[in-house]
Order: C-alpha cells, then sequence, then structure tokens
C-alpha cells in the first residue's frame, strides 16, 4: 500500500511540473492549412462587398485582393513546416519522458538512501515486535554516531556520548575504549563523570575487580569533583576490597553528606555500620541524627521542579510489585528509559543502574541522552519505561519485568510514580 501511494504521489508530481510542456503543444499541421484558407475566403468576400458599396475602387480592391494572396501564400509555407513543428513536438515529448524519469529516479533514491525508508521500516517493525524496532533504532543511532566521530574524531562529548551508548548497550570494552578517549581529549579540563564513566566500563570488564586503572581513574575523578558520587561510591568500594575500611568509611561518609534518595541513603547507613565494624570505628550516626539545614531528598527533588523554559527532568519513584521481589537476581540489570510516543528512533534519555537497589527515586535529564540532540527536552511528552533485564541487555526479553507510564512537560520536576507490574511473555 505505501508503494502504490508513493507511485501516485509521483506521478502527480511528474505531472504538475510538466504540464506546460504537455499544454504548450502546437496546432498540427492540416488544421493550420484549413483556418487559411478559410481566413482568406472570408477576406475575399469582404473585399467584394466594399468594391459593390462604393467605398473603395477598384485598384484598391485589386491591391487588397494581392495582399491577401501573399499572405495566404506566406502561411501556406509556414504550414508547410508542420513537420518541422511535428518533429519538436515529439522532441517535446521525449524530454518530458526524460524529465519524468528523471523526477522519479531522484526521488526513489532520495527515499532509498534517507530517513524516511528507515522511519518506515521502524514503524513497521514496531508494530510486530517492539523489542526488534528498538534494537534496530539504537543500533542505527551508534552507526551513524561512529561514522560522524570517524569524520570528527577530535569531539570529546561526542566520544563520551558514544561511550555511554555502549554501555547501556552493555559493550563494556567498547565503552570503556570510547570513554578514554573522551578522557585523553579533555586531559586540559578533565571531567569527573568521564573519567568515573571509564572507571565503572573497566570495573565491570575486570569482574567487579577495583585493583589497578579502575582505582586510579576514580581517585582522579574525586581530584576533579570531591563531591562526585559515582566516584565517591565506587572508591568505598574499592578501598573496601582492599581492605582499607577506614579509607571506605570516610568516602562514604562524604557521600552520604550529599543529597541522595532515601531508600539508598538507608542501604548506605547499613554498609557503614558494617565497614565501621571492620575498621574498628564507632557505628555512625544514622542518616537522620545528621544535622543539616539541606532540603530532604524528596524536597529538593521537588524544588527542582523545571520551569516552561527549563531543560526538563523525570522524577521518578521506582518500584517493583511486591509479586516479583524474588523472582529478581542479583546480577539483573534496571533500565529506565525515556522517548517519543509513538516515534521510532533512538531514546532520548537511559540509565543503566542495578536491579537490587529498587525501590529507588531516579531522575532523568538532558545529560542521559544516547545521541547528540537527542535529549529530553525536544518533546513535550515522554513515554517512560523502567524495565528489569535478565540479559543484562536494554532491548526487552521474554521473561524481563516492566512497567510503563507517560508523563507531560507539566509534570515534569515532581516526583512520579512507576511500578514494574508485568512480566514480558
Amino acid at each position: 500500500m505505501t508503494w502504490m501511494w508513493m507511485g501516485a504521489i509521483a506521478l502527480l508530481a511528474v505531472g504538475l511540473a510538466l504540464w506546460p510542456l504537455w499544454a504548450g503543444r502546437p496546432a498540427s499541421g492540416p488544421q493550420r492549412r484549413a483556418l487559411n484558407v478559410v481566413g482568406y475566403r472570408g477576406r475575399m468576400a469582404e473585399i467584394d462587398a466594399e468594391l459593390a458599396a462604393g467605398t473603395i475602387t477598384e485598384e484598391t480592391a485589386t491591391a487588397l485582393r494581392d495582399e491577401a494572396g501573399s499572405r495566404l501564400l506566406v502561411d501556406a509555407g509556414e504550414a508547410g513546416d508542420s513537420a518541422a513543428v511535428a518533429s519538436r513536438h515529439g522532441r517535446s515529448w521525449g524530454v518530458f519522458a526524460a524529465a519524468s524519469a528523471l523526477i522519479v529516479l531522484v526521488s526513489g533514491i532520495g527515499y532509498w538512501s534517507g530517513d524516511s525508508r528507515e522511519q518506515a521500516h521502524w514503524i513497521a517493525q514496531a508494530r510486530n515486535d517492539p523489542a526488534g524496532a528498538q534494537r534496530l533504532s539504537i543500533d542505527s543511532m551508534v552507526t551513524r554516531l561512529e561514522k560522524r566521530l570517524a569524520d570528527d574524531d577530535q569531539d570529546a562529548e561526542g566520544w563520551s556520548m558514544l561511550g555511554r551508548s555502549y554501555f547501556v548497550l552493555g559493550r563494556h570494552a567498547d565503552a570503556a575504549g570510547a570513554y578514554e578517549r573522551a578522557n585523553r581529549l579533555s586531559a586540559s579540563a578533565p571531567r569527573a563523570d568521564w573519567l568515573a564513566d571509564e572507571a565503572e566500563a573497566r570495573v565491570l570488564l575486570q569482574g567487579h575487580d577495583f585493583r589497578g586503572l579502575p582505582r586510579q581513574l576514580f581517585e582522579r575523578a574525586l581530584a576533579v569533583e570531591t563531591g562526585n558520587p559515582k566516584a565517591l561510591w565506587y572508591a568505598g568500594l574499592a578501598a573496601a576490597q582492599a581492605g582499607e575500611f577506614a579509607l571506605a568509611v570516610e568516602r562514604w561518609q562524604v557521600l552520604r553528606r550529599g543529597e541522595l534518595p532515601d531508600d539508598f541513603r538507608a542501604v548506605l547507613d547499613e554498609r557503614l555500620r558494617e565497614l565501621a565494624a571492620l575498621a574498628g570505628q564507632p557505628a555512625p550516626e544514622p542518616a537522620a541524627e545528621v544535622a543539616t539545614s539541606e532540603p530532604a531528598p524528596q524536597q529538593a527533588m521537588s524544588q527542582g521542579a523545571a520551569t516552561p523554559d527549563a531543560a526538563p527532568q523525570l522524577l521518578l519513584d521506582v518500584s517493583l510489585a511486591p509479586e516479583f521481589a524474588d523472582a529478581v537476581g542479583a546480577g539483573d540489570v534496571l533500565f529506565v528509559i525515556a522517548r517519543r510516543p509513538g516515534v521510532p528512533g533512538p531514546p532520548l534519555a537511559v540509565r543503566r543502574l542495578a536491579a537490587g537497589m529498587l525501590p529507588a527515586q531516579i531522575r532523568l535529564d538532558d545529560s542521559h541522552a544516547m545521541a547528540p540532540g537527542m535529549t529530553l527536552s525536544l518533546a513535550d511528552e515522554w513515554e517512560v519505561v523502567a524495565r528489569v533485564s535478565r540479559s543484562g541487555t536494554p532491548q526487552a526479553q521474554p521473561g524481563d519485568f516492566e512497567g510503563r507510564l507517560r508523563i507531560g512537560r507539566s509534570s515534569a520536576g515532581q516526583p512520579i510514580a512507576l511500578r514494574i507490574d508485568r512480566r514480558l511473555p
């Protein structure tokens, strides 16, 4: 059906574009000769009538007859060239046919090589296989980003975005390499988040072993930004793994003073008590007793509500339905994905987290984009999916747990509950 509509539109475009060639065709030679003869006879009758009425003399009538005869001869000569006219008309039909073929060819090439064909393929795929459509869109986005960086390999921001895309896809070796490139390009002005991201990818590559380069990268990230949450968390884990429990307590104490979701803070407090005991230190005070004038995390998140002109933030209280609590394993991964409803293509924001942290408060904003220019700010409404992946990849698989909802821009910046309440068949 799509091809039929495309053909009809192409024919209509050809007809409208080349109508002047069709409408401007000349009259045939026989038709013109007949018209000339009729005109000559009419003129002779007019001359005879004027002579009979005495309005002209015989000499004047003779001169007018000669003039009309001469004109007839000239017209007859022009009509004699009708074969040449017909030849030119035939050539115009040739031009018409060639131009028609050119328009159809250029349109077809443009459709085949442009985004339209790819978009149509994604839409058709989404109807039959949503997971496959998502995989196609992400793979296509990654391929385009790779091609862009092949032409401009000095784009540090692009390399970091490619690293994030690889990480979401579970390609940790590629993610580490892309982040390493971004960090080399930004060496004069290092970014703590990129250093921590590279280190995280390398930790997963080493089977959760923090020794060596990963730990060095986390420490470099903290030298750039002492309060970087990811670097503090992993640096604490690295210190604990090395038996440096006092240093681990120090790192996590700094982390706990920052803005954290309530559920994560409770887990952190429990781990801190364990580490303090191993370090021979008194147990830290519970988080509720830590003196602070900062607003509670929930209040702070609410105060970050986006204004119409601000970049949107989606604040999600993600939880797991009780009946699935025992089915989630320690190695399962939580993906939180935001995209434009009904629009194929790469997601606008993605987070990859450990499923064991559920329930959790999760924020999505423009910094979580996977492709340049494809951010939450592009849309006024988002479809958000929270999925517990058993395979560790963002593509939906049978047996995964999922929850989804739609959020309008008017609700951006306000905490919204998202429950994972169904199992994919």
